[in-house]
């Protein structure tokens, strides 16, 4: 692998860091809406972080079997792009048991994405800079973490439009799966 390829690689993995921020803090963004859309009571407020956190436990049952079997690069490129489809049927705002059932799938996806992307980074730079590029990993993570939430208030507009809010969450993945997979297939 050359220097070019490593920070390319470094780049996709990062900004797959960035969209995974996105969609993580999109639950505060969108909670309000969200409840008032599907008008949950207290007790089903926090089902989509939940069921979320299922779908990380399932992928966590599911990596024994497909870690070793297909490339880091692979699953991260495939948790990026199913994350960025599941977006669309998000903002079709489906009946709430099939709302949950998409937050299962991000689950699984974005527990994919957090565990490939610090296991990649750990195989790129080894040595005295594996820890400064795993803090350039978080901070894109972070920084990410601070900024989506402004950027998903402004889309929800003042109308509280919440599929302008997943189909933005949607761009951002657009963007980063065009980023991350010509980067991936690439790079062997």
């Amino acid at each position: 692998m050359t220097t070019r390829q490593k920070w390319l690689l470094t780049a996709a993995v990062c900004l797959s860091t960035v969209f995974l921020a996105t969609v993580n803090s999109s639950h505060g963004a969108l909670l309000t809406p969200v409840i008032e859309w599907y008008g949950l009571s207290d007790s089903q407020q926090g089902y989509p972080n939940s069921i979320q956190n299922i779908g990380c436990l399932a992928s966590m049952f599911t990596s024994l079997w497909v870690i070793g079997r297909l490339r880091k690069q692979t699953l991260l490129t495939a948790s990026v792009a199913l994350m960025t489809l599941v977006m669309v049927p998000l903002s079709l705002l489906a009946p709430f048991p099939v709302y949950l059932a998409m937050y299962a799938v991000v689950g699984v996806a974005f527990a994919y994405m957090d565990a490939i992307a610090s296991s990649m980074i750990a195989d790129l730079h080894t040595g005295a800079s594996a820890p400064r590029m795993m803090c350039v990993m978080h901070a894109c993570h972070g920084l990410s973490g601070i900024v989506s939430p402004l950027v998903l208030r402004a889309a929800l507009g003042q109308t509280a439009n919440i599929p302008r809010a997943y189909w933005t969450i949607f761009a951002i993945g657009l963007v980063t799966l065009c980023f991350v997979w010509p980067a991936n297939a690439r790079i062997r």
